[in-house]
């Protein structure tokens, strides 16, 4: 990673709560979701170094093509406990994110937009 001259720099990547828990009806998803999460915390420390904060967004369900697809495979009990938010909840969480230095995990849910799961603080 390069050091930027103008100051500090974010990262953030999504995942999903499918990458924290699996999601049976969509196991490659899942998949590749649980490496997003992985791969965050695996560049966190060195990135830090490099004057760069590396988060994880994790959404739940979030009214996508991608839930509306599933949503006949989904549990209508699983969909109701979660829910399905909007969009705007997942952005304006990201956008948080932006402008807090310690690296994240955070979980977004239509009950709790910024559920804060792990504060990972990289030893320098």
């Amino acid at each position: 990673m390069r050091t930027r001259t103008n100051g500090p720099s974010v990262i953030i990547n999504v995942a999903s709560t499918a990458g924290l828990v699996p999601l049976e009806q969509a196991p490659v998803y899942s998949a590749s979701k649980h490496a997003v999460v992985g791969y965050s915390r695996a560049i966190a420390r060195k990135a830090k170094k490099d004057s760069v904060t590396v988060h994880c967004m994790c959404p739940a369900f979030t009214d996508t093509g991608l839930v509306r697809e599933l949503k006949d495979a989904l549990s209508k009990s699983t969909l109701q406990q979660v829910g399905i938010q909007e969009p705007s909840v997942v952005a304006k969480s990201i956008v948080r994110m932006m402008t807090i230095e310690e690296p994240l995990l955070v979980a977004c849910t239509s009950g709790n937009p910024f559920k804060v799961l792990t504060r990972n603080k990289p030893k320098l």
